[in-house]
């Protein structure tokens, strides 16, 4: 999953955008270092929580938690 972090970084370094989302089907759990060491502009969600997200709130509230939380955030 790094070649993914790594590969949406430099999508964002060469692009006026501020954040980018990486929705992932298959792969570490979202407590995992691989996560945490990432660019602190890439919002990570799984797939399936995200779907579930959208059944509830909308997309925008959706993205503005997962940037707060990972704005918010203590390092470990």
């Amino acid at each position: 999953m790094g070649s993914a972090l790594e590969q949406l970084h430099a999508y964002l370094s060469s692009s006026a955008a501020t954040y980018g989302l990486l929705i992932f089907g298959e792969g570490p759990a979202l407590d995992e270092a691989v996560w945490k060491k990432g660019p602190p502009n890439i919002l990570v969600l799984e797939a399936r929580s995200f779907l579930k997200d959208l059944s509830t709130r909308t997309f925008p509230e959706v993205v503005r938690d997962l940037r707060n939380r990972r704005v918010h955030s203590v390092a470990t």
